[in-house]
């Protein structure tokens, strides 16, 4: 949520194009938070683009960012189990280490 409204507030403020992504998976209803996002953003006056998308979510990401070209990344963060994010990484992890623009954390 709070890179939703930071986005939102930044999109507005500065008046620059804004695309939201959602990428499927089994722990999120994909339907559910698109909606939310447009009722949220509904009141800011600058175009956005929603886009579902399924698969890896890191390359999700990284390719939606390359083929929007986007300048700048905004994403949630969000603490997973701490034994698998020793073992795996986690999914910002990720997209710090590939992503090659700047990219903002909202926790």
């Amino acid at each position: 949520d709070e890179a939703l409204y930071i986005a939102a507030y930044l999109a507005g403020s500065w008046k620059i194009p804004l695309v939201v992504l959602t990428v499927q998976n089994d722990e999120i209803d994909t339907q559910y938070v698109q909606s939310k996002a447009k009722d949220y953003l509904a009141s800011v006056n600058t175009p956005i683009e929603f886009l579902i998308k399924s698969g890896d979510i890191v390359g999700s990401i990284i390719q939606t960012a390359q083929s929007q070209n986007c300048d700048f990344v905004m994403i949630g963060g969000y603490k997973a189990n701490p034994v698998i994010e020793i073992v795996q990484g986690s999914l910002v992890d990720q997209i710090l280490r590939e992503i090659s623009i700047p990219t903002l954390i909202c926790r």
